[in-house]
């Protein structure tokens, strides 16, 4: 079910005017238990090691998490990130995730977030991102996220998050904060107040400073071999070799108008074309 919905909505931005959209990471929780069972399902290799987190900045702390009914629950075997003990939450305590975005740009954040029933959570959230573990915490996207008891108020639905955090070589967080202390009932949130979330995806396309249409860059064949041309107007002064897993392989400076890329393994590789001016990203496959 929700390969077929992640496919729809690939369909769907594809028909819309955006290029090819990856998924760099996905939560969709289809096991209850185990070690990975709060680890992305979906995404960059790179993106696939780092749980989500429930974080209470006081006192600082990680909160525990459980997987309880998710939004496709009544289909089949589906969970939602769980976790209670949301009181004295406003602007202190969120969901949070973190990936690598080196290589990709236009990137839009999807979840879906609920509160608990009988011991319901905050009513309020916001979405917020940080590049970098110095970063500054900024807000963006709907002004709020109103939550209620049910899957269908609290969506975040191809919202876009800010340039800054595009191809960024730092890894970027983002989070969901609470700031109310109401809880979607219209109480205050009690210690055993709950919240969930499910189905988060970030998606982005291959990052270029450029339109795609300006030829002024151009990499062929690819896939290669090994030897690769290059088709440029402007002269490189460097070209980074960036590995899938977001490593960087190898720097070559003045490359001229051919790469030798026959002493890397087969794979899929990033080249990032650097010139006094700008900076261009493309995506090759080395067979």
């Amino acid at each position: 079910m929700k390969k077929t919905l992640l496919s729809i909505l690939a369909s769907l931005l594809l028909v819309f005017g955006y290029a090819q959209m990856d998924t760099l990471i996905g939560f969709s929780f289809p096991v209850n238990s185990g070690v990975d069972s709060l680890h992305p399902t979906s995404g960059l290799p790179v993106n696939l090691t780092t749980p989500i987190v429930m974080i209470s900045d006081v006192p600082s702390m990680q909160e525990d998490i459980t997987l309880t009914n998710g939004v496709y629950a009544s289909g089949g075997t589906d969970y939602a990130a769980t976790s209670e003990g949301w009181d004295s939450s406003a602007n202190n305590k969120y969901w949070m995730i973190e990936l690598s975005t080196l290589g990709y740009a236009n990137l839009l954040v999807y979840s879906a977030q609920r509160s608990g029933g009988n011991n319901p959570g905050p009513k309020y959230f916001i979405m917020q991102y940080r590049v970098g573990t110095g970063g500054t915490w900024t807000d963006f996207g709907p002004d709020t996220i109103e939550v209620a008891n049910n899957w269908t108020a609290g969506i975040v639905d191809s919202v876009s998050i800010p340039s800054a955090t595009w191809n960024s070589a730092e890894i970027v967080y983002l989070r969901w904060m609470s700031i109310t202390n109401e809880s979607s009932s219209g109480g205050q949130v009690d210690t055993v107040g709950v919240s969930k979330i499910d189905e988060i995806y970030v998606l982005g396309t291959v990052f270029t400073s450029i339109d795609e249409s300006d030829l002024a860059y151009n990499v062929y064949p690819n896939p290669c071999n090994g030897q690769l041309n290059i088709e440029t107007r402007i002269d490189i002064e460097m070209v980074h070799i960036i590995s899938l897993d977001g490593r960087l392989v190898q720097t070559i400076a003045e490359p001229g108008n051919t790469l030798d890329l026959s002493a890397l393994d087969p794979g899929l590789y990033f080249l990032r074309f650097e010139t006094n001016e700008t900076s261009v990203t493309r995506k090759i496959i080395l067979e």
